[in-house]
C-alpha cells in the first residue's frame, strides 16, 4: 500500500486534488502515513503532523493511492 500527500486546488475541495509531485512530474509515494508525515515535517517544521485533522489545521492531507 501506498500514500500519497494532496491539498484541494486553490484551497477549495470541490476543485479536485493537487498532489506533491518528484521531479518528474509522478506523484510522490510514501510507503506508509508515517514516511508521508516525516516527509512533510522536513519541508516545513511548523507542519503540524500530528493534528488529529491534517486538512483542518494544515489545508492539506495524506491519502491512500488508488492503484
Amino acid at each position: 500500500m501506498s500514500y500519497r500527500i494532496y491539498r484541494p486546488i486553490e484551497g477549495i475541495t470541490i476543485n479536485g486534488k493537487e498532489f506533491i509531485c518528484e521531479d518528474d512530474g509522478e506523484v510522490k509515494l510514501f510507503d506508509s502515513i508515517d514516511l508521508a508525515k516525516s516527509w512533510l515535517k522536513e519541508q516545513d517544521p511548523t507542519i503540524d503532523v500530528d493534528a488529529e485533522d491534517l486538512m483542518d489545521a494544515n489545508g492539506l492531507d495524506i491519502e491512500e493511492d488508488e492503484q
